[in-house]
C-alpha cells in the first residue's frame, strides 16, 4: 500500500513540503499553478492516480493543515466534509462512512480506496435495491493508458470501481440496502465526534469476515 503523504514529503522534501501545504490556505479555495505542476510531476514519476484540485489535497494532507494552519477550519467555515465520490461538501453531523477495495495498478504498485465519507445523494445512489441487483463488470487492472489525459474516464471508472467494491462489503454483512446506510450514516456520526476512531471501526466492520467467509 502507498502512503502518498509520505511519499510526497520523500519527493519534495520537508521545506518545499510544508511551503505546498501552507500553500492551500488561500482565499480562492483552489491550487495554485505550481502546486498543480508539483503534484503533477510527482504523480507522474511515482505512476500514481491521484486528483490535484484543491478539496482533495485538503483531504490528503488534513493532518497537516492543522497543524501548519490551525484556524484552516475557521477561514474556510464551508468545508466540514468532503463527499469522496462528488466532491460536494457535507454539512457536520451528515454523511456516511462505506469501504471500499478498489485498486488502482500502476507497475506493481497498488493503491486501495478504503474508507469512502458520501454525501446523502451518494450514498442513497451507491447502495439501494437497483444497485443489489446490477451485475458490475468483472475487475480489470487499470492501465495508465486507458485514461492517460482523460480525467472524466478516470473519474467514472473509479467510481464505477467504488460502487462494485462498496456493494460487495454491504452484501457480505448481510445487511439490506437501507440497513447499510444507518449502519453507514452511524460510522459517520462518530467521525464527528472522532476521526480516528471512526476510521478505524468502519474499516474493521466492513472488512471483517464472517465465520464461515474464512473457509473459502
Amino acid at each position: 500500500m502507498i502512503n502518498i503523504r509520505n511519499e510526497f514529503i520523500d519527493y519534495v522534501g520537508e521545506a518545499k513540503f510544508e511551503k505546498f501545504v501552507r500553500a492551500l490556505d488561500n482565499p480562492m479555495e483552489r491550487t495554485m499553478f505550481w502546486q498543480e505542476q508539483l503534484w503533477k510531476r510527482f504523480t507522474c514519476d511515482k505512476n500514481l492516480i491521484a486528483l490535484s484540485n484543491w478539496e482533495e489535497l485538503i483531504k490528503i494532507f488534513e493532518t497537516d493543515i492543522n497543524k501548519l494552519v490551525p484556524d484552516f477550519k475557521k477561514k474556510h467555515t464551508s468545508i466540514e466534509a468532503i463527499c469522496d465520490c462528488c466532491n460536494a461538501a457535507i454539512e457536520k453531523g451528515e454523511g456516511f462512512i462505506f469501504y471500499s477495495s478498489a485498486c488502482c495498478f500502476f507497475e506493481g504498485s497498488a493503491l486501495e480506496q478504503g474508507n469512502m465519507f458520501l454525501c446523502k445523494s451518494c450514498a442513497e445512489n451507491t447502495v439501494n435495491e437497483g444497485t443489489y441487483r446490477k451485475q458490475f463488470p468483472q475487475k480489470q487492472k487499470l492501465k495508465e493508458m486507458d485514461v492517460k489525459g482523460d480525467m472524466m474516464k478516470l473519474l467514472a471508472m473509479m467510481n464505477e470501481a467504488n460502487a462494485a467494491s462498496i456493494i460487495e462489503h454491504c452484501k457480505r454483512r448481510r445487511l439490506s440496502p437501507e440497513d447499510a446506510r444507518k449502519v453507514a450514516h452511524e460510522f459517520a456520526m462518530l467521525w464527528w465526534k472522532n476521526k480516528e476512531t471512526a476510521c478505524v471501526v468502519a474499516a474493521s466492520f466492513w472488512n471483517r469476515k464472517k465465520w464461515w467467509q474464512f473457509w473459502k
